[in-house]
């Protein structure tokens, strides 16, 4: 995708890791609108985990002014394959989440940019879901504790005065300079019945962050989880929600 233009004044709304959490992103659409932004970036893993991967995909490509990025659970979607290694519990997931998907999703992630590079009046962001290993395909493995040189090292873009990723589901700030690395934690996991997502307003080459934990009940999740007989739902609750 080639770097898009933000105006002088421009606000955006970042997410990350909805994770076919129906409800946690309904409840931040409508944060965000009432906030007013100008575009929504979704920093990938669109699915995976959760109990609705198709209506949190028909909901994220009919949402106006909303870019997705690439994620891996995006992409072992399309290819089929997450890879060597994953418990055969999560695995039964996965294929149960890919055939929720239907070709006309599939269509859509295939054409999902791994990166998107934005100048606002002269300050260049980064967004994209983690790091990219060598192939520009799949991505690292996740590294702690978050540093500057760290992320300097990963992401390798010293034009960027902040890059904005996912993946880590844990919420960071690690500040520069010159660049300020921004993960906004995961939208639909995580041991907290709220959701995560950051407002960002670009103003005249500088840029000012809200974090924002938007209150979502968790029962109806659990409810989804079990009136759908997700595969694998008991390890994921453990692992993901706790």
């Amino acid at each position: 995708m080639a770097p898009i233009e933000a105006g002088r004044n421009a606000r955006i709304a970042v997410i990350s890791d909805t994770h076919a959490n129906i409800l946690a992103l309904d409840a931040a659409l409508r944060d965000i609108h009432t906030a007013g932004v100008d575009s929504i970036i979704h920093l990938g893993d669109a699915i995976g985990f959760g109990p609705r991967p198709a209506e949190c995909l028909d909901r994220l490509l009919t949402t106006r002014s909303l870019i997705q990025l690439m994620g891996n659970h995006d992409s072992w979607c399309i290819k089929g394959d997450a890879g060597p290694g994953k418990p055969a519990g999560i695995m039964d997931h996965l294929g149960w989440t890919w055939a929720q998907v239907n070709p006309a999703h599939r269509d859509s992630m295939e054409n999902w940019p791994y990166c998107l590079d934005m100048d606002a009046h002269g300050f260049h962001a980064v967004f994209q879901h983690y790091a990219l290993d060598t192939s520009g395909k799949d991505f690292q493995e996740i590294k702690r504790p978050p540093s500057r040189d760290l992320y300097d090292s990963m992401f390798g873009r010293p034009e960027a005065r902040a890059v904005f990723f996912g993946h880590d589901h844990i919420p960071s700030d690690t500040a520069g300079p010159p660049c300020r690395y921004l993960d906004p934690g995961s939208l639909g996991t995580g041991p907290d019945p709220v959701v995560r997502l950051l407002l960002v307003t670009f103003n005249g080459g500088a840029m000012t962050v809200e974090p924002r934990a938007v209150p979502c009940d968790r029962e109806p999740l659990w409810q989804d989880f079990e009136d759908l007989k997700v595969p694998g739902r008991t390890e994921i609750r453990t692992r993901f929600f706790t």
